[in-house]
């Protein structure tokens, strides 16, 4: 009883907090969110009140996962206003993502890691859905690299994951990313005044290892055919 009361609380502060965050924002979201093309196939995890789903294109084939049964109705009303053509929502966690292998060119999270309960199921999930040249895009808090941010985060840790849906403020989530089969390629680091000990925030893009392996062998490859064909052409 006293779990709901808790989730009733949070979900009334986070869609009273989550459209003015968003606003603040949007102008670091637009430029990744827009490598999302039509014709792509996009899973979100943790959709909370569906905040993203006007930065993607309509024509995309969505998939939502949020737990909370609560936003669900919010999510399909803003999935109708940005005219999102085919979209389906799950009440779903993140470690059971309710779609076959190889078969998302995107994955994206916002503020999600925080609160899963296995990170390690999450990322063999998100893996496991992701096509080889899929991509994770996130947008993420992380622990501070400041000895005194990082003791405010720690000391603030257990009222956090009770009060905000099990959110943990001192995961160090780019190491997470990087010991789960993913390399990270672009990564963006923003602080904001408003969000106290819940920074600094990373905006970033990963791609599974074994693939940044391959593009990297291909890449030499390429390179030594190159330099042999030129040597060859020198000496003719």
């Amino acid at each position: 009883m006293f779990d709901r009361v808790l989730e009733l609380n949070f979900s009334k502060r986070l869609i009273s907090n989550a459209v003015k965050f968003d606003a603040s924002v949007k102008e670091y979201k637009t430029n990744p969110f827009s490598e999302v093309k039509d014709g792509m196939v996009l899973c979100e995890i943790g959709v909370g009140i569906g905040v993203n789903l006007k930065y993607f294109p309509s024509d995309i084939t969505y998939f939502g996962l949020e737990p909370n049964s609560l936003f669900h109705d919010l999510i399909n009303r803003e999935k109708k206003r940005v005219g999102l053509k085919n979209a389906e929502i799950f009440k779903s966690e993140a470690e059971n993502i309710p779609l076959d292998d190889n078969s998302v060119d995107f994955v994206v999270s916002t503020f999600t890691f925080c609160s899963v309960k296995n990170q390690g199921k999450v990322f063999n999930e998100i893996s496991r859905v992701l096509k080889p040249e899929g991509r994770l895009l996130f947008f993420e808090h992380i622990v501070s690299d400041s000895y005194l941010l990082r003791a405010v985060q720690y000391i603030m840790r257990p009222f956090s994951k009770i009060l905000a849906s099990n959110c943990d403020p001192t995961q160090d989530l780019l190491t997470i990313i990087s010991k789960n089969g993913f390399k990270i390629i672009k990564i963006r680091y923003l602080n904001f005044k408003k969000s106290f000990f819940l920074n600094p925030n990373i905006l970033g893009v990963a791609i599974k290892a074994r693939t940044f392996l391959e593009q990297k062998q291909w890449r030499s490859l390429l390179g030594a055919s190159l330099n042999l064909y030129c040597q060859l052409q020198t000496i003719n």
